[in-house]
């Protein structure tokens, strides 16, 4: 599927300073693809911050190769910045505290974005539905400015490219995601020593948390839907934080028989993070959606404000739903 990108060249003829921000929870897609598009905005004569709602995340920080992000809860945004670019989400639900800051600032800004929903975030939105992930738009970009990603960049657009086919696994993957793989290898991506990062450095406590994660997995539905949820509780009897729990929401559908998976988290008290799977049979965007959230039909999320055992009754309820229909 063809990009326009036209949006984009527009708001760098005049932007010089720009400040990259994605979404909350940040992961393997969110900070592979801020990184990456840092670089080629640099390499295009341009100054690029990456901006995270909270602190990047332990598995990443192999990536940052001297790239070190904003918080934005802590760090203020750069008063010269005089454009902006939102990655891999466009919905102000996903942004956190960012969306907050987002309307408080009229800056000009360029969306990019494969996920099927969209708000409007006050600027263009270059959204290809049909990308594997925000990675393989941003690869685009370096082929649209006939500019080669170095090793570094081709190592966060693998790593972003893995992570959102689940190390090619997902029903997402297409012939085209291994010829994208393939060039990024050829330019010094090491699939090997990426895998090793981000899944065979696990600290005990995120063990601990995956095994909490487990103890309270249930089956619904004949077995075709799995659940499980994590409390505030459990978060600090594991030693851990919210993101620790990235992953965990594929658990169930490790199962056989089970075709949608429901992973709640507990943020706070009567703040939950809801995370949805499916391999296909049901369209979990379309639920997310229902409560105010998105994503593919594959994958979604949504946020919800009631305590968690009542989060998991309406989820569960409106999947079971979908389901039937």
């Amino acid at each position: 599927m063809p990009v326009d990108f036209k949006p984009l060249d527009q708001l760098l003829v005049k932007a010089s300073k720009l400040v990259l921000l994605t979404h909350e929870k940040p992961d393997g897609d969110a900070i592979g693809s801020s990184l990456a598009m840092a670089i080629l905005l640099e390499k295009l004569g341009k100054s690029a911050k990456v901006a995270l709602v909270g602190p990047c995340p332990a598995q990443y920080m192999f990536l940052l190769s001297g790239h070190i992000p904003l918080n934005i809860q802590l760090d203020p945004i750069p008063t010269e910045t005089d454009a902006l670019l939102v990655l891999d989400t466009g919905t102000w639900n996903q942004l956190g505290v960012g969306a907050n800051w987002l309307k408080q600032n009229p800056i000009p800004r360029v969306i990019i974005d494969h996920h099927r929903t969209q708000d409007d975030l006050g600027g263009p939105a270059i959204v290809n539905t049909a990308a594997e992930a925000t990675a393989a738009m941003v690869l685009d970009y370096f082929k649209h400015n006939k500019i080669t990603p170095c090793h570094s960049a081709a190592t966060s657009l693998f790593t972003a490219l893995a992570f959102d086919t689940g190390w090619f696994r997902h029903s997402n993957v297409t012939s085209g995601t291994f010829q994208i793989a393939s060039e990024l290898v050829t330019v010094g991506a090491d699939p090997t020593s990426i895998y090793r990062e981000l899944h065979q450095q696990e600290p005990l406590e995120r063990m601990h948390l995956k095994g909490l994660a487990l103890s309270s997995l249930r089956l619904h539905s004949n077995g075709k839907i799995g659940s499980l949820k994590l409390g505030t509780r459990d978060f600090k009897e594991a030693g851990c934080s919210m993101a620790d729990s990235e992953g965990l929401s594929d658990l169930p559908r490790q199962i056989s028989g089970v075709k949608a998976a429901i992973a709640l988290f507990e943020e706070s008290p009567g703040k939950i993070r809801v995370s949805l799977r499916s391999s296909g049979d049901v369209d979990v965007g379309q639920v997310a959606e229902d409560f105010g959230g998105g994503g593919h039909k594959a994958a979604a999320g949504c946020r919800l404000e009631m305590i968690l055992d009542d989060a998991e009754i309406a989820i569960l309820s409106a999947l079971k739903s979908r389901m039937k229909e």
